[in-house]
């Protein structure tokens, strides 16, 4: 298909702003590709405290927070599945490099020891983050005389409808 210029061919899957989306949507396969990225993300941290083995941790977790949180968690609003055991590894994976610790150190230990919450609660407070901005643009807009306030609050609180 051509559009002007432009030729439309079909793909499998394509990176549009950071996010991964696939032909047949699913939510596994968008974090099957994520996954793959964060390998290369966990590589390259490693990398990286190799050579800068002298500098001190607390410079290692802003390098940490503001780099590779933010890539491995991009989109993350957006994961409304409860397996996210493939992002959950590379994180575990990350503070262990983080810490300099061996991979069968537990990472239950190790998430403490760095000051870190689990994978899954970091998620659910950048959902409510989002949830909560989006209700504050979406109360101001009004979209072909229907809001969506409702359908936020029933993704928030899981089914239930607000009250007219």
């Amino acid at each position: 298909m051509f559009f002007g210029d432009l030729e439309i061919v079909h793909c499998v899957s394509y990176i549009y702003l950071g996010c991964p989306f696939t032909e047949d949507g699913k939510l596994s396969s968008v974090l099957k590709i994520h996954e793959g990225r964060a390998e290369e993300t966990a590589n390259k941290f490693s990398i990286f405290c190799a050579v800068n083995s002298q500098m001190p941790f607390c410079l290692k977790r802003r390098v940490f927070e503001a780099c590779l949180l933010s890539a491995l968690m991009y989109g993350c609003e957006s994961w409304l599945c409860s397996n996210i055991s493939p992002i959950e590894k590379h994180y575990a994976r990350l503070i262990r490099i983080l810490l300099g610790v061996r991979e069968r150190t537990p990472v239950d230990l190790c998430i403490v020891e760095a000051g870190f919450v689990p994978l899954a609660d970091k998620i659910s407070e950048f959902r409510k983050r989002a949830v909560k901005k989006l209700l504050v643009n979406q109360e101001a807009e009004d979209v072909q005389g229907k809001k969506y306030t409702g359908l936020l609050y029933a993704y928030c609180s899981h089914g239930a409808q607000p009250s007219q």
